[in-house]
């Protein structure tokens, strides 16, 4: 606040101030001279021919004022060795100078200003941090609260509230806005908004701030925000997915009409069931039989006995394709294998493909 004091000459000579000074109480407590400056409220009651900062000399019957403005350095009454101190040359003979103390009284009180306080999320606590579960690219989870309090003494303003990615595989559009908090908040009352975690592509950790900027005193990161940091992981869209073993089946060398059999495993590694719907052999020197009916849970598997009988004499490739619900909704198996006839030694006919000695 601002006071002034007035400065009157009331002899019949001119009145020479030489020096208006704080003493060290006065400066310790607060307060400060406003050199040459006039008070921006006019003394009450008005005074005429004022002259703002008393400075060189008055004339009979004239005034000056000087103004004092008071900026508390804590709370409480000021001492009351605080004063004014004003040079002059009136004194009783006319001759030197004399000093008038004038004294100077105030109360520091607590500046009214806005203060911002956050809960809610996992922590309940001040500025709370929003951690989310898990969720599935492109569906959304159960939002979390956020609670913005003013405790302070005058009136709390959020100017805006927005999402800011801190990680290269977040989007803004990640985490959603609910709830209003438009209006000035009155001391001691709350505002509330709904954060929700709904994840895009792509998949991976969701890492945000939450940026609230408010004319709140205590609104620091950095100045005139209060941020909540927000976090989540997307996870891919569940689906199940085939695992072959082996991926290619070889046979080898095999007599005309004498049946080998190898096993393939069909395994679900999948998030969902797994539903083998066709399973189709091409080459007419393959058969197969299988378990796979059932649908099969995630971690499951089924078996493929896959035999090879060679009906003619060389090289006999095959093919082995089960169709089902995974994504790519077919899964080949190359098979291979080469027939041939055994020949004893001596029997003296021409051999297109023998088995050995």
């Amino acid at each position: 606040s601002i006071q002034s004091v007035v400065v009157t000459n009331t002899g019949t000579a001119t009145l020479f101030i030489s020096n208006i000074a704080l003493n060290s109480a006065a400066v310790s407590a607060g307060f400060t001279l406003i050199a040459g400056r006039a008070d921006p409220v006019p003394p009450n009651p008005p005074i005429a021919a004022t002259t703002p900062g008393c400075g060189g000399s008055v004339p009979p019957a004239g005034s000056c004022f000087v103004s004092v403005i008071f900026s508390p350095t804590g709370l409480g009454m000021v001492p009351g060795a605080a004063s004014l101190n004003i040079t002059h040359n009136a004194t009783a003979t006319g001759i030197g100078t004399t000093i008038r103390n004038v004294g100077l009284t105030a109360n520091g009180t607590p500046r009214r200003e806005p203060s911002i306080r956050v809960i809610g999320g996992n922590s309940g606590t001040n500025n709370a941090n929003l951690n989310f579960a898990e969720q599935v690219i492109g569906t959304a989870g159960s939002p979390q609260q956020l609670s913005i309090t003013n405790t302070g003494t005058a009136n709390l303003s959020i100017s805006s509230v927005v999402v800011v990615p801190t990680n290269g595989t977040t989007n803004a559009g990640d985490f959603t806005l609910g709830g209003s908090c438009a209006t000035a908040i009155v001391p001691n009352a709350s505002c509330g908004l709904t954060i929700s975690f709904s994840p895009l592509a792509p998949i991976g950790t969701k890492a945000a701030n939450l940026v609230i900027t408010s004319n709140a005193s205590n609104a620091t990161q950095p100045a005139g925000t209060t941020s909540v940091r927000l976090g989540g992981l997307a996870a891919a869209v569940p689906v199940p997915i085939v695992r072959l073993n082996p991926t290619t089946i070889g046979f080898g060398t095999g007599l005309l009409g004498a049946p080998t059999t190898q096993r393939l495993t069909v395994s679900n590694v999948g998030q969902l069931p797994l539903n083998v719907t066709r399973i189709n052999l091409t080459g007419e020197d393959y058969s197969q039989t299988n378990d796979c009916s059932s649908p099969l849970n995630p971690t499951q598997s089924c078996t493929i006995n896959v035999t090879f009988s060679p009906q003619r004499i060389g090289s006999r490739p095959g093919t082995l394709t089960i169709t089902s619900n995974a994504t790519p909704t077919t899964n080949a198996v190359p098979l291979t294998g080469t027939g041939c006839v055994f020949v004893p030694l001596g029997a003296g006919r021409f051999i297109l493909s023998p088995c050995g000695n």
